[in-house]
């Protein structure tokens, strides 16, 4: 008769470390979660940081260049345009 009792066995022993074990691995994983998704907001900030940067630098050399494009039509305009009596205007 064997007169073990089932708790003794050696079976039995890890599940008091794997719990623990188990809980100790969740909480780690949640709180490198929180600091992965912390860290990726903050590079997603600073990238738009940059793009909204380079927007505006685009969009104002983008208004420089209609502006001297415009003044430079309107030059070639008055250069085209014929004087008094139908006449080209001569260049200075």
């Amino acid at each position: 008769m064997d007169l073990t009792r089932e708790d003794d066995s050696p079976t039995r022993k890890p599940s008091r470390f794997v719990i623990p074990v188990v809980a100790v691995l969740g909480v780690l994983l949640v709180i490198s979660t929180y600091f992965g998704i912390r860290k990726s907001r903050s590079d997603s900030l600073e990238l738009m940081r940059r793009q909204g940067a380079a927007l505006i630098e685009s969009l104002a050399l983008s208004a420089d260049n209609a502006i001297k494009a415009n003044s430079f039509f309107d030059l070639l305009i008055q250069e085209k345009s014929p004087g008094p009596r139908g006449f080209p205007k001569m260049p200075p």
